[in-house]
């Protein structure tokens, strides 16, 4: 199955909400696979064990992975938290992605959303 949609993202939201959403969910029979990526900026890896730990512990159905690159004296950490949903486990992603965030911030670890 191939779906193109409109660049306008007025028109995108609408058609994606109305029309698609709705015809991938009966194609996929209520199940489906939700991801965003974060590029987290830190000092030191293992402060984000901790965040990481906890966010496992209450959202267990969510996938998080963490991989650190080293970039010229300091670190990049791709962040991706992802979700397999189903009519019976719907997406709790964004929750996730909010605890984890919040904790972030409140760690003053700074990052920004990955655009792939």
């Amino acid at each position: 199955m191939l779906i193109c949609l409109p660049g306008v993202p007025v028109e995108m939201t609408g058609i994606w909400e109305v029309e698609t959403r709705p015809r991938l969910v009966e194609f996929t029979a209520g199940f489906g696979y939700e991801e965003m990526h974060f590029v987290v900026h830190f000092t030191d890896e293992s402060s984000l064990a901790p965040i990481i730990a906890d966010a496992s512990e209450h959202f267990p159905e969510v996938h998080f992975k963490t991989r650190p690159k080293r970039v010229g004296q300091g670190w990049r950490m791709k962040l991706d938290i992802a979700q397999f949903t189903s009519t019976e486990q719907p997406s709790r992603l964004l929750d996730a992605v909010e605890a984890v965030l919040s904790k972030l911030e409140g760690e003053g670890i700074k990052y920004n959303i990955r655009e792939d």
